[in-house]
């Protein structure tokens, strides 16, 4: 859980991370998974209200391809979703 967590930081490259998932057990993987929505939550937490929590998660190419790993379904909804928030952005003027 604990090299999930870790995982979140931006030092962690998504070609590092890939090497790291490729070589987990399944057994492992879950709490590698566990460990990872444990750093997005907190990353969204520490953010100022006024910030976009998707943003925060999902809002570089880095962060978009590490989650992909281990989330691929939600990752492309959540591409959906910021896609969605900048077009009502781009509307509203906000």
């Amino acid at each position: 859980m604990k090299r999930g967590y870790a995982a979140v930081a931006p030092k962690m490259k998504p070609d590092s991370m890939s090497r790291v998932v490729e070589r987990l057990p399944e057994t492992e993987l879950g709490q590698y998974r566990s460990g990872y929505r444990t750093g997005m939550a907190e990353q969204v937490e520490g953010m100022r209200l006024s910030h976009d929590p998707y943003a925060a998660v999902w809002g570089t190419p880095d962060q978009m391809a590490k989650a992909s790993m281990l989330f691929p379904m939600a990752c492309r909804t959540s591409a959906v979703r910021l896609s969605s928030l900048s077009m009502d952005a781009r509307l509203t003027g906000r």
